[in-house]
């Protein structure tokens, strides 16, 4: 979900080549909204093994993965914001109602 969440929000699709696949999703009510930030919170803060992880550490090992030239590095400056955003309007949220997040 980590990398979807980016193309989805942040304009991945068109660095890939995939805004007519993605099309189908262009609703704004599939990526934005409470629940497409808590979804993109959970999916950034929480590593593999089900124990929290800072939002940084998920956007770094993609840039590290893919590379300076991959399509996922062309919107990074687009898609980290957005992510970053995402993480702390849920954490806010949770604390509006009296809950902390996982990953602090």
């Amino acid at each position: 979900m980590r990398e979807r969440a980016g193309r989805r929000r942040s304009g991945g699709g068109p660095a890939r080549g995939l805004d007519r696949e993605l099309w189908a999703f262009a609703d704004p009510r599939f990526w934005t909204g409470e629940l497409a930030d808590a979804l993109t919170a959970a999916d950034q803060t929480i590593g593999p093994d089900g124990r929290p992880i800072d939002v940084d550490d998920p956007l770094a090992e993609m840039l590290s993965r893919h590379g300076p030239g991959s399509p996922q590095a062309r919107v990074h400056h687009l898609r980290a914001p957005v992510v970053r955003a995402a993480v702390a309007e849920t954490e806010r949220r949770l604390r509006a109602v009296g809950l902390t997040s996982a990953s602090r």
